[in-house]
């Protein structure tokens, strides 16, 4: 397609090298009219961002101080070939435009703007955003496409057609633009001032505004300082974190003074006093969590991630290069042990076991903490999904984690491991006098310590395998194609690959289904007696160390733990039958 484009037409071309190297050209074309008047001529518009269709119409902005000295120009913009539009009618915005008669069409929009003015900073930032984050380019691209095959003779509706993503895209590159930048802050919300709208909501922190830098409802763009203490009437630090609201039309910028640093969840505290009516989420920049370590210029968007029990501090990465990573953080004295996860992790690849694939791993934040960067796994929470499924559906799945669970047993201890019936006697031995120590006690808890008594026997002569820690159904995800993926690798071991089992009793409460076929996958079929029996040996075990555990959690825990107890003591019949109740043993798919 040649450059310029029909009135009122809509058709798209496909990226052209070229033309950077045209716009360039006609941006010289332009400084020579607008001399001294223009602060700045940009190349704008969808011609500008690589990889993307366009209407073959060069968009051009051009920053003037004075509009009225832009207009005295006319005169030489005509000769230059270009004219005023005269049903353009956007406010501070005159569009000029070349125009071929004959074949009625226009090949250049020129939009005269003010310098640092919204339009000015829309053109930039929607230009800059897409080019350094080319998945939302090709979202933007595909929306596009749609609307020129709908609209192919009607601009208008095209471009109506568009509003909604393109003001997504210019709300998003707003708080891009400001992430980890300098920012001086007018302060008109000090500590102590309350809400001129709501008498009993006072300020905790000193609340602001950029002036001049206008959000999407307005108003200039408001600001949380924190780390002072004092009311101010004026601030300058780095914005460090972007408040993301999902039920208003504008975000809020977090910024703090140079030398100290906040993690997402002292954010989330400090401005709950007023986001607390808010859909919102904290979206904090990259160099805030990591001040070194992993190639963190190209990540565009950095989010805290609050589910799981480790210490790792985890963050959900979208990098420049449109793909999703998981980030784990965890201090330097736990380097020797996330080393060997990271590596496990590469064997689990060679192995086939669907989990995330290692990218990078190191020391950041100046030698202090350690870091694992990872692929990330889409898909549906396993454990959230179950009542969704059929009980086939549910049953095959569990087939597949049953053969997963087998690959990943396949990796043998190392031969300096202790003899397992010494060391899980001793493990035993601890959680009984633990457990009776604690001060709570469940139903039938003799039951369970008499079972174990009499069936320590079984752990002689078990052998020993690498073993994920924690394999059930709340570490697992559901992809789309609706196979299974392993997740939060975090507290690996080696030992008895049938105690690996002892979290089964998390998947049998979501499904029974699901857990029968776990245990059919991982043994081909039917499983042994021999099994069973040692099965009812290990979640005695653990039944008994889940009550003390839960403590330190708050009584939430303890009563999911004391339910599970009697669970339990119901599957086994008060430790009679050591074949759970739950396992479906006439289920035939």
């Amino acid at each position: 397609m040649i450059n310029g484009l029909k009135r009122g037409r809509v058709e798209l071309a496909d990226h052209n090298p070229d033309w950077k190297a045209i716009a360039q050209d006609t941006i010289g074309r332009l400084w020579r009219v607008f001399g001294s008047v223009a602060k700045d001529i940009q190349h704008v518009g969808s011609t500008a961002i690589l990889g993307i269709k366009a209407k073959p119409i060069f968009d051009i902005a051009v920053a003037v101080e004075d509009l009225a000295e832009a207009e005295l120009l006319m005169l030489k913009l005509n000769e230059a070939g270009f004219f005023k539009s005269k049903l353009h009618a956007v406010k501070d915005d005159i569009l000029v435009c070349d125009y071929d008669e004959l074949a009625d069409s226009r090949s250049y929009h020129v939009h005269i703007v003010k310098l640092n003015s919204v339009q000015w900073k829309n053109y930039l930032n929607f230009r800059d955003y897409l080019n350094v984050n080319p998945g939302v380019a090709r979202e933007y691209d595909e929306v596009k496409t749609r609307l020129a095959e709908r609209f192919p003779d009607d601009r208008n509706a095209y471009t109506d057609g568009k509003g909604a993503i393109v003001s997504r895209i210019l709300r998003d590159a707003l708080v891009w633009r400001y992430l980890g930048k300098v920012v001086t802050v007018t302060i008109d919300r000090p500590i102590g001032s309350v809400h001129p709208k709501h008498d009993d909501l006072v300020y905790p922190v000193n609340y602001g505004y950029i002036e001049g830098e206008i959000a999407p409802d307005g108003e200039e763009l408001d600001v949380y300082i924190m780390g002072v203490n004092e009311p101010l009437t004026m601030f300058t630090g780095r914005v460090i974190a972007a408040i993301r609201r999902k039920d208003d039309l504008e975000d809020k910028l977090v910024a703090i003074p140079s030398g100290i640093s906040f993690t997402a969840d002292e954010v989330a505290e400090a401005v709950r006093f007023q986001e607390q009516y808010y859909k919102s989420r904290v979206e904090m920049w990259v160099g805030s969590v990591l001040t070194d370590g992993p190639a963190y210029p190209t990540f565009s968007i950095i989010e805290p991630l609050k589910k799981g029990w480790s210490n790792d501090k985890k963050f959900i990465v979208d990098t420049a290069d449109d793909r999703r990573l998981l980030l784990r953080v965890a201090d330097i004295a736990e380097y020797d042990r996330k080393q060997t996860e990271f590596d496990m992790l590469k064997r689990m690849e060679d192995l086939n076991v669907p989990a995330s694939r290692s990218v990078d791993f190191g020391v950041c934040n100046g030698g202090k903490s350690v870091y694992q960067l990872l692929t990330w796994i889409d898909g549906e929470d396993a454990e959230d999904a179950m009542s969704t499924l059929t009980d086939m559906e549910q049953y095959v799945l569990g087939v597949q984690s049953g053969e997963i669970l087998r690959k990943i047993h396949s990796i043998p201890a190392p031969d300096t491991q202790e003899e397992w019936a010494l060391r899980f006697n001793r493990k035993t031995n601890r959680k009984i006098e633990t457990y009776r120590k604690c001060g709570i006690r469940f139903d039938g808890d003799e039951q369970v310590v008499a079972y174990i008594e009499q069936n320590r026997w079984l752990l002689k002569n078990r052998p020993q395998c690498y073993q994920h820690g924690d394999y059930h159904v709340g570490n697992m995800i559901i992809g789309a194609d609706k196979t299974l993926s392993i997740i939060d690798w975090n507290r690996p071991d080696y030992g008895d690959p049938w105690e690996e089992f002892n979290r089964i009793v998390w998947s049998a409460v979501a499904s029974p289904h699901f857990a029968t076929g776990q245990l059919r996958g991982y043994f081909g079929g039917e499983p042994p007696v021999e099994f069973f029996k040692l099965l009812a040996f290990y979640i005695s075990s653990n039944t008994l160390s889940s009550i003390y555990w839960a403590i330190p959690f708050g009584q939430g825990e303890i009563d999911t733990m004391m339910k599970q107890s009697q669970d339990v003591l119901r599957w086994y019949e008060n430790m009679r039958n050591p074949v759970p109740t739950w396992y479906l043993k006439d289920f035939m798919p």
